[in-house]
Order: structure tokens, then C-alpha cells, then sequence
């Protein structure tokens, strides 16, 4: 047969055994690992593994979803070792030449790791399809469920190694895991005299080996990026941060949406679940049975649900928030009009926020929603390891300017008032602002946006302190703060500094908390 530089049959004409494996690239080879006869860059392989010619084919460098139980589901089928002893000897001469043509020779095929034998193998899976004199046993191993078999010569040896990649050995395996390949050939001294193990991709530094296992799905959690953020009325008592501002002209274009879950292959891998296509790549569309997903709102005033959109069904399924989870919506393949088709490979499921049809004078929250999301499997795999926790969505600004510190957080682990105050001195261009405080991770979970009312700014000084926020919000013991003004001039890309008042009087400046 011919083969190309990497060892690959390029005829792809010998006959398939109707068993069940994989699919896979092409043949390659080995690097040496014994300190016997090594195989020169420039030469041929010895050990190869033909291409999968049938979806119930192993192929060379088989990579298994992670996600998949091997061990239960035991994905099997043929493959097709060949190997290929014409360059293999001292100064690349044929392997044999240097034995007596009647001395028996022995080629021991063993497996590691997860593969095994799935049948007996026979003698008839020893082929030398180019018609030479080259006839092998089975001699020792080969047991359904064992890993290693020999095959030794019947008669003169001199014809094993003069037809390049035609001692094949064409078997039926079983993937429990991950595993390699190797050969070790002796003479009729019991002497090694080569042993290789299967590298394949010889792009690839050193190769890789005939069965791995990697991740089969990647799953990334995206925060919109159009601008998300509560609309204030331009008037003194007007000023509410009650609805969403939505502008699908712009600039700036705003609108609902907080972000999206999306879902891909890594890298080609395959499932490994059904025998009859082992080519089969992993999906979550397929090897998922359901999926859930938790959109959570630190606080949802003025918000009612959250509505779901699928990629490729194109559903927009609206979960309404409810007194046992007024915070959080959670929407499940199972119970919506979502599809696993959504979760394929390419597709998302994207989340927005639903009104509660605004102007009821219940402001919204300077925040960063979340979402969460877990996967159930088919039989015979596992998707725990694809769960998202409490991944960031897009956060819901208030228009204006929101004061925080210099990394775009809230002022950290502000305190009540109840001892140490907290001051806020803030600069802006005018003599009053109407102010707004946004609680989030309070400790009492008293989260949420509070009208501060109109505040005085002698020489443009605005001062704002714990004590006047929890006058409004109630006591919160703990929580981070961001202050909001309703008029986009009032800040000015003027600062904020921070500052601590102790009980003893005593005061700490945090210096310039942040500095626009």
C-alpha cells in the first residue's frame, strides 16, 4: 500500500471488519522507547495506525469528551495497526535481515490505560495483504478484556519486513480511558531487538497518544455590551431611576439585555456514547437531557422577571420573579419553550430584563446582576464540571454619573454610621444635586436604591454621610456604596474623596477614592 511521509495508507482500500469505533486523522508515527533500534527522523514509522474509514472506526489520536463515563459506556470497534519493519534495522535495513530465515520471530502488541481487547483475537487478525511468504499466530494473550497479544512467525521470517506497512494487525478494542499502543519484537533468542510506542501528529512536539480525554464543551458567560442603565427625569422630585432607558437609535444605543451563556466544542472532541458513530463529536444539544438557568438581581425593584432567549429555537420564554424568589429567575429547558437545540455547539441563551412598566416610583438599583447554570446529561455522562456559579452579567447603571472608586466598584464595606462614619465629599459643578445611594452585599440585605433627596453643595461641596443614607435605607450594618446623581453635568469628571469620622472624633482620609 502506499503511504505518504506520515505513514498514512492512502488507498484506504483494506477490507472493514462491521464492529464499532472512531474516527481520527492520519497515521503517524512513534518515537522509540526502549534503547534498542530507534527509528530515524527521515525514515518511516514502525508502529502506525490506519485512518477510521467508518464511523465504528478507532482512528490515530482519538480525543474522548471528559464529560463521558468511558468506563461505563466502553465505546468500541476496530482498528488497524500496521507496522512497518523495512527501515528499522542497523543503517536503516530491513529489521529480519540479520536473522536466519528460519528463525521464529515474535511481535508483542500491548495496550495501557483504559484500552483492552473487545473480542478474542484470532489468528486471522494478522494479515500481510501484499501476498509475501509472511504468516503470524496468535502465541500468548489476545483475551477479550486483555491488554497485550503476541503473534509469532509460522515460517521463514525473510519476507516480514521487504513489504513496506504490510504486517497488519487488525483488532477490535474497547476505550475504558484514556490508553496508548506499543510493539516489542524479539528474535529466536527470546532477544528484543525493537520496541516502539505509538506518538501520533508528529506536527505535534513528541506526539500524542492513540486515546485521550479533554473537555468537550465550553461553556462562556458574556456581559452585554450596549448600555444597560435606569433613566432619570430631568426636576427636582421628579427624578425616580424608575424605568429603564431603552434607545435603539442612540448614541448611546441602550437596552434590556444583560448578557448571554454560550456554548462550544473544544477542539473537535468527540462523545464517546454511541458505538454505532464514533465520530460522533460532543454536544451539549445531544448529551445534555435538560439545562437550567438562574438569572439573580441583588435588588429586582421595578423589574418583574427575566425574559430567555434561544439561539436557535428562538423562544423568549419570561419567568416572572415570585415571593420566594424575588430576586432570581430561573428558566429550565424541561419547563420552558427553550430547546436543547440551544444549547448546541454555535448556539446561546441570552437574558434580559422585563419591566414592571415603570414610573411607579420605585427606583432602580446601581448593580451587577449574575446568572448560574447547570446541565443534566445523558446516560453515561456527567456534566457537573459544566456548571457556571454566580458568573457576572452586564451591570444596570443609573444615567448620569454614578460616583465609585477608582476601579468602577462601589465604595467598599461602608459602615452604618453605628460608631464609625463614613463621609463622602464630592465635588460638583452647581449648588445642590438631587443624590441617590445603591446598597449591594449589604449585611442585613437591605439592598437596593435610596432616594438621598436634594443635597446643598456650598462652593460646589457636596457632602454625603452614612448617617443620611441610613436614614432612608434603614440601618444596613455593612455594604457597599455607590452615589448617583440624575444630572449627567453635576459630577463633571470632578471626585469623590472618602473619609472615616470614629466616635472619639478622630478622622481618617482614604485619599481620593476615586478621581474622574
Amino acid at each position: 500500500m502506499a503511504l505518504n511521509s506520515h505513514g498514512l495508507n492512502l488507498m484506504g482500500d483494506y477490507p472493514m471488519k462491521l464492529s464499532h469505533l472512531l474516527t481520527g486523522a492520519a497515521l503517524v508515527a512513534l518515537t522509540a522507547g526502549a534503547a534498542v533500534a530507534q527509528v530515524p527522523s527521515a525514515q518511516q514509522p514502525g508502529l502506525t495506525v490506519e485512518s477510521a474509514l467508518n464511523a465504528t472506526d478507532f482512528g490515530p489520536a482519538q480525543i474522548f469528551a471528559s464529560e463521558t463515563d468511558l468506563s461505563a459506556a466502553r465505546p468500541d470497534g476496530r482498528i488497524l495497526f500496521q507496522f512497518d519493519a523495512t527501515e528499522l534495522g542497523a543503517g536503516g535495513t530491513p529489521l529480519f535481515d540479520s536473522l536466519s530465515a528460519a528463525e521464529k520471530v515474535s511481535i508483542k502488541l500491548t495496550l495501557t490505560g483504559g484500552l483492552h481487547f473487545d473480542t478474542q483475537v484470532q489468528d486471522t487478525d494478522f494479515a500481510s495483504p501484499g501476498g509475501a511468504a509472511c504468516t503470524m499466530v496468535v502465541s500468548a494473550g489476545g483475551a477479550i478484556g486483555s491488554q497485550s497479544v503476541t503473534f509469532e512467525t509460522t515460517g521463514g521470517n525473510s519476507n516480514c519486513d521487504d513489504n513496506a506497512n504490510e504486517i497488519q494487525f487488525d483488532v477490535d478494542l474497547e476505550a475504558r480511558g484514556a490508553g496508548n499502543a506499543s510493539v516489542e519484537v524479539r528474535d529466536g533468542n527470546n532477544a528484543v531487538i525493537y520496541t516502539e510506542t505509538y506518538r501520533s501528529a508528529p506536527t505535534q512536539a513528541g506526539g500524542v497518544d492513540l486515546v485521550r480525554v479533554a473537555s468537550g464543551v465550553l461553556v462562556s458567560v458574556s456581559a452585554d455590551t450596549v448600555v444597560t442603565e435606569a433613566e432619570g427625569t430631568a426636576g427636582g422630585a421628579g427624578i425616580r431611576f424608575d424605568a429603564l432607558d431603552i434607545d435603539a437609535v442612540g448614541p448611546p444605543v441602550k437596552d434590556a439585555v444583560l448578557g448571554s451563556i454560550a456554548f462550544s466544542n473544544a477542539g473537535g472532541v468527540l462523545s464517546g456514547v454511541n458505538p454505532a458513530a464514533l465520530n460522533e463529536t460532543f454536544d451539549l444539544g445531544t448529551h445534555a437531557s435538560n439545562a437550567s438557568f438562574t438569572v439573580t438581581l441583588p435588588s429586582a425593584s421595578s423589574f418583574t422577571g427575566i425574559q430567555f432567549e434561544g439561539s436557535d429555537s428562538g423562544a423568549t420564554p419570561t419567568v416572572n420573579f415570585t415571593s420566594s424568589n424575588p430576586n432570581s429567575a430561573t428558566a429550565t429547558i424541561s419547563g420552558t419553550a427553550l430547546t436543547l437545540a440551544d444549547i448546541a455547539n454555535g448556539d446561546n441563551v441570552e437574558f434580559a430584563l422585563v419591566e414592571d412598566g415603570g414610573d411607579l416610583g420605585t427606583p432602580i438599583s446601581f448593580q451587577t446582576p449574575t446568572v448560574s447554570a447547570t446541565f443534566t446529561g445523558v446516560t453515561n455522562v456527567n456534566l457537573a464540571g459544566e456548571a457556571v456559579n454566580g458568573a457576572a452579567l452586564q451591570t444596570i447603571a443609573l444615567e448620569g454619573v454614578s460616583q465609585a472608586d477608582s476601579d468602577g466598584n462601589a465604595f467598599r464595606w461602608v459602615g452604618d454610621g453605628g460608631g464609625t462614619d463614613s463621609i463622602f465629599r464630592c465635588y460638583i459643578n452647581g449648588t445642590s444635586a438631587r443624590v441617590f445611594a445603591s446598597l449591594t452585599n449589604a449585611v442585613n440585605g437591605a439592598n437596593g436604591t435610596y432616594d438621598l433627596g436634594v443635597i446643598g453643595a456650598p462652593a460646589g461641596e457636596l457632602i454625603v454621610t452614612s448617617d443620611m443614607i441610613s436614614a432612608v435605607s434603614g440601618a444596613f450594618s455593612r455594604a457597599d456604596v455607590t452615589l448617583s446623581v440624575a444630572d449627567p453635568r453635576a459630577f463633571g469628571g470632578n471626585g469623590c474623596d472618602r473619609m472615616l469620622l470614629s466616635g472619639a472624633g478622630t478622622l481618617s482620609d482614604f485619599g481620593a477614592d476615586y478621581d474622574g
